[in-house]
């Protein structure tokens, strides 16, 4: 997530890709979830063509990847 940060901070995203992207963001509780949302905000920021999905409700990683499956990210 921090060398995704640093890319886009850094201006590493010169152009849109022709497609939209889908990042799906999960996390776990307390600061990790913290930099989630810094990281998705950046990204919603960023010149890029994106659809940013956090998951911020509780549950292990397993559930927070079955759920990021199921919603189409790819």
């Amino acid at each position: 997530a921090e060398r995704l940060l640093m890319l886009v901070k850094m201006g590493g995203f010169k152009m849109a890709p022709s497609f939209p992207l889908s990042i799906y963001i999960i996390s776990e509780e307390g600061k990790p979830r913290d930099k989630a949302l810094t990281l998705a905000e950046t990204l919603r920021d960023a010149p890029i063509n994106c659809q940013i999905i956090t998951h911020l409700s509780e549950g292990n990683f397993k559930s927070q990847f079955k759920k990021a499956d199921k919603s189409g990210v790819t």
